[in-house]
C-alpha cells in the first residue's frame, strides 16, 4: 500500500526527505535506512546492502519513524510527499 501511494505521488524525492531528516535530527544511518525504505526496499535487502544486521534496520527504522512522528512506511511517505 505504500509503495503504490509513494508512486502515485511520483516516489519520493531525496531533497524532501534531507529536510525531514534535519528537523527531525535523524542520524546520517537512520536517514540512509530511511531512504531506502520508502524506496521500497524490504528490511533484508537494506540489511544487505548496507553490511548491517536485519535487526539494526530495525532499530534505524524505528527511531526514524519516532523522530518524524509517523507509525509505519506509508506514514514517513505520506510526510515525505505531501
Amino acid at each position: 500500500k505504500w509503495l503504490r501511494r509513494a508512486a502515485e505521488y511520483g516516489g519520493v524525492e531525496e531533497s524532501n526527505l534531507d529536510g525531514l531528516a534535519a528537523a527531525a535530527s535523524f542520524t546520517p544511518r537512520e536517514r540512509e535506512v530511511a531512504l531506502l525504505a520508502v524506496q521500497g526496499l524490504t528490511g533484508r535487502e537494506i540489511a544487505e546492502r548496507l553490511g548491517i544486521s536485519r535487526r539494526t534496520v530495525e532499530t534505524h527504522i524505528a527511531n526514524a519513524y519516532m523522530k518524524a512522528g509517523v507509525h509505519d512506511r506509508l506514514g514517513l511517505v505520506e510526510l515525505l510527499t505531501g
